[in-house]
C-alpha cells in the first residue's frame, strides 16, 4: 500500500487569499500498488466575507482512489480530524477540487462521472456524467465550469455548476491533467501519450498551440502570478517540466537527484 506525505498546512492571516498555499506532491514507486489516498484542501478564501459559510473555510477532503464504489470523507485542517460520515461517491474517484466559494467539492471518478459535493451538508447533491477514464478536473477562477479530461473519449467535458450538466466538449488527445489560467481564458491539458501540453482557448475550445514536454505528462499546475507552468512526467524515471506561459516554451526542466529511485511524479503543486 502507498503512503503519501502532506505537507504541514499554516493558518494564514485573516487577509483572504485568492489560491490555496500549500505543497502537495504524490509519487509512485513501479513496484508497489497504485492504491492511495487524494487530497484536495478547500482554499483559505474570502469565505470569511461570507459567514453563511464560514464554517468551511477549514475543510479537506480524502478520496480512496481504488474504491469501488468509490469512498470520500471530509476532515478539518483546524482539529486535524475527519468531519461526519464517510461519503458515497462514483467508481474509483481520481481527483477533486472545491468552488472559489467553498459551498461544492467536485469529485471526479474514472468510472465516467463527477460527483457534486454539498461541503456543508456532507452529503452528494449531483451526479454528472462525463466521458470515459476520465480523471483530471479543474475549476474556472470564477467557479462557472468545471473541466474533465476523459482519456479514452479523447476529449474534455465541459460542466455548467449552474446546471451541473456538461454543455460543450472539446476534443483532446489521451488527455490526463488539466489546469486553467488565472484569468479563465486559457487551458492547459497533458497529452499522457503525446509528451505534451496543449494550450486550449476556453471560450472557443481550440487548441492554440502544443508545447512538447517530458515522456508521459500526468499533472499540470499554474504559477500564482500566471507566468509560468509546471508539467510532472512520469517516463524515464520521472521529470518536472517548466513553462513559460507567454512564449509556450519549455525553460527548464527538473530531474530527480542523482542516485534517486525510479519514480513516477504523479502529481504537483507550490506555495
Amino acid at each position: 500500500m502507498n503512503t503519501m506525505k502532506i505537507a504541514p498546512i499554516r493558518r494564514l492571516p485573516v487577509a483572504p487569499r485568492r489560491s490555496a498555499r500549500f505543497l502537495r506532491a504524490q509519487f509512485r514507486d513501479r513496484a508497489v500498488s497504485k492504491s492511495a489516498l487524494l487530497v484536495a484542501i478547500l482554499p483559505l478564501s474570502a469565505l470569511l466575507a461570507t459567514p453563511v459559510h464560514a464554517d468551511i473555510d477549514n475543510y479537506g477532503l480524502l478520496t480512496g482512489i481504488n474504491s469501488n464504489p468509490g469512498q470520500a470523507v471530509e476532515f478539518s485542517t483546524l482539529t486535524n480530524t475527519t468531519i461526519g460520515s464517510v461519503i458515497t461517491v462514483g467508481s474509483l474517484p481520481r481527483n477533486a477540487v472545491f468552488s472559489p466559494d467553498g459551498r461544492y467539492a467536485y469529485v471526479v471518478n474514472n468510472g465516467g462521472s463527477v460527483s457534486v459535493l454539498d461541503v456543508s451538508a456532507h452529503t452528494v447533491v449531483g451526479t454528472i456524467g462525463v466521458g470515459t477514464d476520465s480523471s483530471g478536473i479543474a475549476i474556472s477562477p470564477d467557479g462557472k465550469f468545471v473541466y474533465v479530461t476523459n482519456y479514452s473519449s479523447n476529449s474534455v467535458s465541459v460542466i455548467s455548476s449552474a446546471t451541473n450538466q456538461v454543455v460543450s466538449s472539446i476534443s483532446a488527445s489521451r488527455p490526463y491533467g488539466i489546469a486553467v489560467s488565472a484569468d479563465g481564458g486559457t487551458l492547459y491539458v497533458t497529452n499522457l501519450q503525446g509528451a505534451s501540453v496543449t494550450v486550449i482557448d476556453a471560450a472557443s475550445g481550440t487548441a492554440l498551440t502544443s508545447v512538447s514536454v517530458g515522456i508521459s505528462p500526468v499533472a499540470v499546475v499554474v504559477s500564482r502570478d500566471g507566468s509560468r507552468i509546471y508539467v510532472s512526467n512520469e517516463g524515464n524515471g520521472g521529470s518536472l517540466s517548466v513553462v513559460d506561459t507567454a512564449s509556450r516554451t519549455v525553460v527548464a526542466t527538473i530531474n530527480g537527484p542523482a542516485g534517486m529511485p525510479p519514480c513516477l511524479p504523479t502529481a504537483v503543486a507550490f506555495m
